[in-house]
């Protein structure tokens, strides 16, 4: 999932997640946020590294 979200940040892209209960989205979400943060405090660099 992570490696999906660098990629659409990468290419400016969309990323859709089908949210059938409103708890499994919100943690989805949640993964979501620390992943993008990541992503963008490190320039896009280090991925999943950074987030260890």
């Amino acid at each position: 999932m992570e490696s999906t979200i660098e990629q659409a940040l990468e290419n400016r892209g969309t990323v859709i997640a089908p949210a059938f209960s409103i708890g499994r989205i919100r943690a989805l979400l949640y993964e979501f946020e620390g992943i993008v943060r990541c992503y963008t405090a490190d320039g896009g660099k280090k991925g999943a590294a950074a987030r260890r």
